[in-house]
């Protein structure tokens, strides 16, 4: 397993959230790991860029402006705007801790 180190805040200790496996077409596992300074999560060990696409084929997200139907898009842009709040919160508490 490779050394984590945590793009947001440097840290290198972590714990392990879970161990999966992708459920359409990997059989390696993966774990997912959460920073214990600032609890950002990442997917480790990272998938390359090159892999990303037997992850996310074109066919994956659809075809044209809508990827999903109607109620899953509405969901999955609430869901990143919601998210987005949160990080901004967080790192704003970050800044003010290291200031």
């Amino acid at each position: 397993m490779e050394q984590f180190s945590c793009s947001l805040c440097g840290g290198e200790e972590s714990s392990t959230c879970f161990t999966a496996y992708d459920f359409d077409s990997s059989v390696e596992p993966f774990q997912l790991l959460q920073c214990n300074g600032c609890s950002l999560t990442i997917t480790q060990p990272a998938p390359s860029p090159e892999s990303l696409d037997e992850y996310y084929p074109e066919s994956y997200y659809g075809s044209g402006r809508r990827k999903f139907s109607a109620v899953i898009e509405f969901l999955t842009v609430l869901s990143c705007k919601l998210r987005a709040k949160k990080v901004v919160k967080q790192i704003s508490r970050k800044e003010v801790w290291s200031a």
